[in-house]
């Protein structure tokens, strides 16, 4: 899909619904994108930590874990430059699992930023917010 200025990602995400994952797997979910028809995939948001002087501010990175997700959570996050393509894919994937890791997506929203991202509140709809 096109991605380019301004645009964002908005998605809600559980992860184990309602049960505990597996022990001692990480059963994280990571957000991914290629600009090479799925050659290559690449973390959408590395992670932003003290003292990396390339860092204008704090982020974490689109990896998402069971215990932060144990009920539906929205998560939004702008698009950075590196996603921006004609052709860009998204995925979202999770590199060790047992029968019991299940993760549910719902509202996906790839598209044209909203003003101030909606403050946190609600779900863009091409440009526009509109509440929950």
């Amino acid at each position: 899909m096109q991605i380019g200025a301004s645009y964002m990602l908005q998605v809600t995400l559980v992860l184990g619904c309602g049960r505990a994952p597996s022990p001692h797997v990480d059963t994280q979910v990571s957000l991914e994108f290629s600009t090479n028809h799925g050659l290559t995939w690449h973390l959408v948001q590395e992670a932003c930590l003290p003292g990396m002087p390339s860092c204008p501010e704090l982020m974490a990175p689109s990896i998402y874990h069971p215990s932060e997700f144990t009920r539906w959570r929205r998560v939004t996050l702008p698009l950075p430059h590196k996603t921006w393509s004609s052709a860009t894919r998204f995925r979202w994937i999770q590199s060790y699992y047992a029968l019991v890791d299940e993760w549910a997506l719902d509202d996906i929203y790839i598209g044209q930023q909203c003003p101030a991202m909606c403050h946190g509140h609600g779900w863009c709809n091409h440009g526009t917010c509109r509440s929950v």
